[in-house]
Formats: structure tokens, sequence, C-alpha cells
């Protein structure tokens, strides 16, 4: 009702107090509602153009939220007219739908509630239908042989099945349709129950169907892979409801490959319906998973994937891959994304890696170990980080096999600096395996940051998310934060906290960062000495959850880049004397990564006392100069771009 903002609806008596609140009128129908009707006049029927709206049906498709589906009255007309002869009709059809009406397999008169949940096979007796389209679900709740009147059963909405089919197509011509709401109904065949296979869904009607790569419309998919099924024809909706961005990703114009074939630059719209099907038999991919014995399955894929091996990106080449017997859909037939998750969700570590495919150097099942005090060293870090059994990865395993991601090389190079070995992300990222990551460290050993402490206080660059920051926020810069509320497993008293803090702002130099504007209008960023300055530690005693929302509330708007803090912190005494720790700090110097080291810090501090280690981290002022210096010499599109 919302999307639509309509200001009247029809309702039946029964439902009439559904619209209360809602702020639409509510004309209820009822028997005595026809009665009462004035004599129908055609001339007061207002001209309708084509390209005029005939209905506007809501459907949530895979997302669950419900979007509205503008048809026009040419889109209709085009859909009743094709649909003729590949669905079946006859001029003395005798058709019953039984669809809820806010499915578009449904029209305006249909038998009674109680018909059709207590009697649906009697209301059919009754009415002599001879022509029904149903979804196959619905199919349930009658036999054929108790509708003898019924000549051909039309289903869609839904997925088919073996059993509907075994069911239905031997007694009546049982016909399988398939169309988004979108493009209409667009195919349509006859199943043989002889030669029916999962997943056919007929052959096109009214529309052309054009199967592209999938995510990627400009491009046609090669005969026989799995792509999208792209709908061509004047049965195409004109657009959703008051939804203009899913309207362009959903209704494309004609694509640079289509164009090429049109004479005289014809124009056009197409449709991407969202759903895998492949060229031949408009198969949807559901059907391709075969049952694949999981003994041989690592085997064929990683011969599969070979070739592609240094000819893509590395993120485009699958680290795990889970063997399904069938893919799970939705009950339209689109692929089923959450219950994927929910399945590799549920698998262990070990399960998991029993699907990762192997490559020539990871073929042996021999866990070499380490061999040197730096290969065991990060030996241990990445077995900490990526939660795997020690014992289970060998130094020649690759990291992102292992699970590991750019995220998980920061963490590494963070801990390995901590224990004194010098090894960046970026070696992490191109040497891959442990004993790649040893022999980087022990050549990165010598080199030392020169002139850390005389170059920390002098002004320097933003970063390249720092000035997106600046470019996108333009007004109350203070107030883009990153949160954390913390549970205290013991308590601790406010000067130690205090002195903890102290340490941690004291180690990282950019928790002590300032920001203005420069000669240039430009901004530039520089640490100060002033540790006072830099956070705000609290100390609350409430009873009450308003009161502590509150307190969280006023931290989060107290920080302040031009002249700090950028870090507060809040402990807060509740109930039967529990603390937590409410941390929040300004985005420009934290993020995720950030978090989790100064997190650590934190505790290590309080346990001994406020000492930290005596060497400090990377700057970020030398970090982001060697990053800025990187980009220029080594991300050329050659090496980013391999192929």
């Amino acid at each position: 009702m919302k999307e639509s903002r309509a200001t009247l609806a029809l309702v039946s008596l029964k439902h009439a107090n559904i619209l209360e609140g809602l702020g639409c009128a509510a004309f209820s129908i009822s028997d005595a509602t026809f009665e009462d009707l004035p004599k129908y006049e055609p001339e007061t029927l207002p001209t309708v153009s084509p390209e005029d709206h005939a209905f506007i049906v809501f459907t949530s498709g895979s997302t669950g939220k419900s979007k509205g589906i503008i048809v026009e009255h040419r889109n209709l007309a085009t859909c009743a007219r094709d649909q003729y002869g590949p669905m079946g009709y006859i001029p003395d059809c005798r058709v019953i739908h039984f669809a809820s009406y806010t499915f578009d397999l449904s029209c305006v008169c249909v038998p009674s509630e109680e018909q059709c949940l207590t009697d649906l096979a009697g209301c059919m007796q009754q009415y002599h239908i001879n022509w029904t389209c149903l979804t196959p679900s619905s199919q349930r709740l009658f036999r054929p042989e108790d509708v003898p009147d019924l000549k051909i059963f039309c289903v869609g909405g839904e997925s088919l099945t073996q059993a509907h089919v075994d069911v239905g197509a031997s007694k009546v011509k049982f016909i399988n349709s398939y169309g988004p709401v979108e493009s209409c109904f667009c195919t349509a065949g006859v199943v043989d129950p002889q030669r029916w296979q999962p997943g056919v869904v007929g052959d096109m009607f009214g529309s052309l169907a054009w199967i592209t790569v999938i995510n990627d419309p400009n491009n046609l998919a090669p005969i026989g892979a799995i792509g999208e099924l792209v709908v061509e024809g004047p049965a195409m909706a004109r657009s959703y409801l008051n939804n203009e961005e899913l309207t362009r990703a959903s209704f494309i114009d004609v694509p640079p490959w289509l164009q090429d074939w049109r004479p005289n630059n014809q124009t056009g719209r197409l449709y991407r319906t969202g759903d895998m099907v492949r060229y031949g038999d408009n198969k949807l991919s559901a059907s391709l998973a075969d049952a694949i014995h999981s003994e041989s399955f690592i085997e064929t894929a990683s011969h599969a994937l070979a070739p592609i091996r240094g000819r893509v990106p590395v993120y485009m080449i699958p680290t795990v891959l889970l063997p399904l017997v069938t893919i799970p859909l939705t009950g339209t037939g689109k692929i089923n994304r959450r219950e994927l998750r929910q399945v590799a969700a549920g698998l262990t570590r070990d399960e998991i890696n029993s699907y990762v495919p192997t490559s020539d150097d990871t073929q042996s099942s021999f866990k070499r170990p380490p061999g040197n005090e730096i290969e065991r060293q990060l030996h241990v870090i990445c077995a900490q980080l990526l939660n795997i059994d020690l014992n289970t990865i060998g130094i020649d395993d690759d990291f992102f096999r292992l699970g590991g991601d750019s995220i998980s090389a920061m963490q590494v190079a963070a801990k390995a600096k901590a224990v004194g070995l010098a090894i960046t992300a970026a070696d992490i990222l191109s040497r891959k395996s442990i004993a790649g990551m040893a022999s980087s460290s022990i050549k990165s050993l010598p080199v030392v940051v020169a002139e850390q402490d005389s170059k920390l206080t002098t002004p320097f660059d933003l970063s390249s998310i720092q000035c997106l920051f600046f470019e996108t926020i333009h007004e109350n810069h203070s107030y883009f934060n990153q949160s954390f509320s913390l549970r205290l497993s013991e308590n601790v008293d406010i000067e130690k906290l205090d002195a903890a803090l102290r340490a941690v702002v004291a180690h990282h130099a950019m928790l002590r960062a300032q920001y203005r504007r420069d000669e240039n209008d430009g901004w530039v960023q520089q640490v100060q000495n002033d540790i006072e300055k830099s956070y705000v530690l609290e100390s609350h005693s409430t009873q009450s959850t308003a009161d502590a929302v509150q307190i969280i509330s006023d931290s989060q708007q107290s920080l302040d880049i031009f002249n700090g803090p950028l870090l507060r912190a809040d402990l807060i005494e509740t109930h039967a004397e529990q603390q937590h720790l409410f941390l929040v700090a300004q985005h420009l110097v934290m993020d995720l990564v950030s978090w989790r080291i100064i997190l650590a810090d934190l505790e290590k501090a309080l346990r001994t006392g406020g000492e930290l280690s005596a060497s400090p981290s990377l700057p970020f002022s030398t970090w982001s100069g060697m990053q800025a210096e990187y980009d220029t010499k080594k991300l050329l599109p050659a090496e980013v771009f391999p192929f």
C-alpha cells in the first residue's frame, strides 16, 4: 500500500478492517454492492492508449521485498494474444483460476475461499472446468480423475518436479510454463511424461530469448554454457513502481552485441530475469548439478582450474568448491543464496579444507614443517589467525587456500612485526606461502624506517580513502565514527584503564592526529605530541538503559578532528557491578583492521600495567607514502591485468 500510494481500495466485508491506519479509503464489496451499481454506460469510459498503465502487480521475487511492476495495455494485449496457442486456449475453454490476488497468475473472479480450501475438485466439476493454470504445489488439492472435464492442465509460478509430472501428465494435456511477471509468460511446452527432464521449461513464444554471461549482459554466453536469461519483446512491463535504481538495473537498453545485428540503429529494451539457463533446451542450471562422487570431485575440479591459473587474477580463481547434487532454488526457480550460505556456514574447518582445490605446488599431502625460527614464528601466527590446527598446515601451503585474504594478511604482518619480523602485507600477498613469507622477511630484516621520530609531527598528505571521506562528507566532519561496546570479563579500576589507554595512544601515533586546511584549501593531517588532549576517559554508574544510551550518544558526538580527541572511552558500571567499556574513534584514523590491533594492545596494556613493546608500529605517514609510491611504480595495467 505504501509503494502504490493508493487512495482507494476494494475489499471484501471480511477483510475491511485490514486497511485501518494505512491512510487509504476502503470500499467494501458484497452482493448488495452490485445491485446498487448504476447502469453501465460505455461512453463514460475514458479512451486509453497502448502506453497507458493497465495494472500494477506486486511480487517479491527472490529478495523477499515487495516490488511493484507497471504493466501497460500493450504489454497485456500482446501477452494475451501470444499465449493463445502455446498455452492451449480454445474457444470453448471453461477456465478456473485458483491463486491469491497478490500473485500475477491470478484474476478478479475466483471461487470462494471455502470452495478453494475444502472442495476445489467439486467446484471444478460444478462449473465443468476444462482448462486451468495452477502452481505445481496446488496440484495436491485434487486428483485428475476427480475432474473428468479437465483437458488442459497448465502449471507455472514454481519449479516443476518429476512427482508433479507423474501425477498430472498421464491423465491430461500437461503444459509447463515459465515467465517472470516483468516479461509475462514467455515459454511453454507440453510435458511428455516419458521424455521430460527436470528443469526444461519449454519453447519461447511472443518474446526473444538471449543468454548472456552471468552478471554481464554486455556479453553473450557461449553456446552450451550456463548464463542469465535476458528477454526481449513487446510483452515486457514498463518499469518498477517508484524504484528507478532497480528499473535501470533490470530493464536495460539494447547491448552493443545486439545493436550490430539490428539495422538502422533500432532501439529497444530487454529484461534481465536473473534466472540461469543454457542454450538448446532452456534448462535451468539447477538440473545441471548431477550427482558427483565426492572422492573424485576435487581432483576433477583441480584439473579444470589448472589452465586458468596464472592467466586470470587471483580473486577470479575459486578457493573452495562444494559439490552439490542440486542447487537449492526458491519457489520461483531462482538460486536460493541464503540457503547456500547456510550450507557453507554449517561446515567444519576440516570439511572446508577437504574441498580446497589443489595445484601443482600443493598436490602432495606431505606438510613440510618449519625449518628455522622465522618459519616457526610465521607458522604459529598464520595458524592462530586462520583458526587452523598447527599440525594440519605446512610452510608450502597457499595462504589464500587456507582461508586467508587481504585483511588477514594485514593481521599477519602486524603480529609478525610485534615479534620482531619485518614483513608487509604486500609480501604476504605476493609470496603466498609461509616459506615465501619467511624468505621475504629475511631480506627485509636489515631495512629500517629511518628518521621516524623527526618526521612524525610533520604535516603530510591524506591517503586515498581519507580524501574520499572529505569529498563525500561536506558537513559535520567529526561525526563519522566506528565504535565497540565491550562487556569486561573482570572489573578494572579507572586509573588502571587510563594508564592502558594512555599507553595505546602513545604507541599509535594516528590516534593523536589533527586535521586542517592548508594554504591551497586542501586537507592535511599532523600528529601531535600531546597525549592528554588526544583521548577522553570517563566513568559512569547507572542502572538505566536509557541513561547508558544517552552516554553513548553523547560520546559519539564528542570527537573533534580539528583539536582532538579522536578516541573516547566510557567505563559504564551497571547492575550487579557489571562493567561495560564503550570505545568510539574517528573513522579517519580507525578501521576494523586497526580496531583488532588497538583492542589487543589495550588488553595487553591492562594486563601489564600500561606497558607495551618499546618499538612503535610503522607510522601511518610512512605507510601512506610507501603505498602511493608503490601505486605509481608497480600498478601498471599490464601487471594488474595479466592477460
